[in-house]
Formats: structure tokens, sequence, C-alpha cells
């Protein structure tokens, strides 16, 4: 009876290290900020338009490309209630953002104008 006793709390303990060890590096959602930088986001529009956004610690990346025209603005990222602005040094602007997050979806208005980006991946 005192070995089933010992296998029991040495399986339980085994069990235990493996639960508290797996929860290890997962990341919290705690407010839309939180969702919109753990994915990725793109987008395909009319006349071949895309654009990809992705976030990565504190910074921000956004790509938008055309047929035969590129544009990235990259840099820290500063989230609001509703609005986020990356702060690009290279090109020397600060970009700000309004977002609305639904679903698989982000819509981010920039200068009255609106786009809808798609979730596709996890970080």
């Amino acid at each position: 009876m005192k070995k089933f006793n010992d296998r029991s709390i040495i399986v339980f303990a085994v069990i235990f290290i493996c639960m508290v060890l797996c929860s290890c590096g997962q990341a919290v959602i705690n407010s839309e900020s939180d969702e919109i930088r753990l994915y990725s986001w793109e987008y395909a529009g009319d006349y071949g338009i895309k654009a990809n956004l992705s976030f990565e610690n504190d910074n921000a990346v956004l790509t938008v490309r055309s047929k035969d025209e590129y544009c990235e603005i990259s840099g820290l990222c500063v989230f609001g209630e509703d609005s986020f602005v990356i702060i690009d040094n290279s090109l020397k602007k600060e970009y700000f953002f309004g977002y609305t997050l639904s679903g698989l979806g982000l819509e981010l208005t920039y200068n009255e104008n609106r786009i809808k980006f798609k979730k596709t991946e996890k970080k």
C-alpha cells in the first residue's frame, strides 16, 4: 500500500511540473492591443495591392506592395485604447492609425481611409 502512495505522489508531481512548464511562455491576451500584436495581418485589394502588418516586441512593420511600388513603415509602436502610432525613425515620421478589431478582421483607419486586414498567423 505504501508503494502505491509513493507512486501516486511521484505521478502527481510529474504531471504538475509538466503543466507548469507547458504554460510558461504562452501569450496572455488582456486587451485588443495584445491580440493585435499576437498575430500578423494581411490585406489583398484591388489592382494587386497587398499589405502586411506584423509586430515584434514593441515594434511594428507595415509593408504595402503594388505591381511596381513598395513602401515599408517600421519602428516603435505605441498603442492607445482604439489607435496606435508607428514611429519610423528612418522616414522621420509618425503614422497614426485608428483600429477596430472584430473576429478575424482588423480594420485600420488612416486619414479617413479604411482598410480591412485579415488575421494570418500567431507568433
